[in-house]
């Protein structure tokens, strides 16, 4: 084999140059989801441990008052990041219809 066929049959078809891992916007925001929740239940099982520590080693009102507080701090975040993810995974859907509004 000459130089030039071993050119032509090391090269790739062009549909082989896109990237196998594109990832779609439902992909990524279903993967933050997971992750956000997974993270949830950690931090809450912690935010618990230390509520109830504070509750029996220094003062029964001060582990109420974290809890209470810590609860709902970690509710808004976990809401907003989710709204967010919800937000990215319909992204190409609102673009698409303001783009074309005349097809649904």
């Amino acid at each position: 084999m000459d130089d030039k066929q071993l050119w032509k049959s090391s090269k790739k078809p062009s549909s082989d140059n896109k990237s196998k891992f594109v990832f779609s916007n439902a992909q990524i925001a279903d993967t933050f989801i997971e992750i956000n929740n997974i993270g949830l239940r950690i931090v809450l099982v912690l935010h618990l441990l230390i509520s109830v520590s504070l509750f029996w080693n220094v003062e029964y009102w001060l582990g109420l008052l974290v809890f209470i507080v810590g609860i709902f701090i970690i509710y808004i975040t976990s809401s907003t990041f989710v709204f967010l993810a919800e937000i990215y995974r319909h992204l190409k859907e609102i673009n698409n219809k303001t783009k074309h509004p005349d097809k649904d």
